[in-house]
């Protein structure tokens, strides 16, 4: 079973981690072990070295989240690290997402 990380520049989207874990599901790939985390300090859930060293793949939506996680966390880059670039706002179009998704995992 894959693991997952997906990182925001908050990592509190309560809807949108739903929506991803939908699509996956709606994808067919199985079900993968799923985490959500965010890269500023306040975040509900913020990134640590345990969930880097826990994570198969780890996505990252903009360049200043892949920018901030990899100066917190440099050893993320030995991981399977996806940029998705696109703005986190942006993902509340679900077929976006879909179609974000299904290009980065099957």
């Amino acid at each position: 079973m894959v693991k997952i990380l997906f990182v925001y520049s908050d990592g509190n989207n309560e809807d949108l981690n739903g929506d991803i874990e939908s699509c996956i599901d709606e994808l067919g790939i199985g079900r993968p072990q799923i985490q959500f985390c965010g890269v500023d300090i306040n975040s509900e859930t913020h990134v640590s070295l345990d969930l880097i060293k826990w994570a198969e793949i780890i996505f990252t939506f903009e360049e200043t989240t892949r920018d901030e996680l990899l100066r917190q966390f440099p050893q993320a880059v030995m991981k399977d690290l996806r940029f998705l670039d696109v703005l986190e706002e942006d993902l509340t179009h679900i077929s976006l997402l879909k179609n974000l998704l299904k290009r980065n995992l099957s």
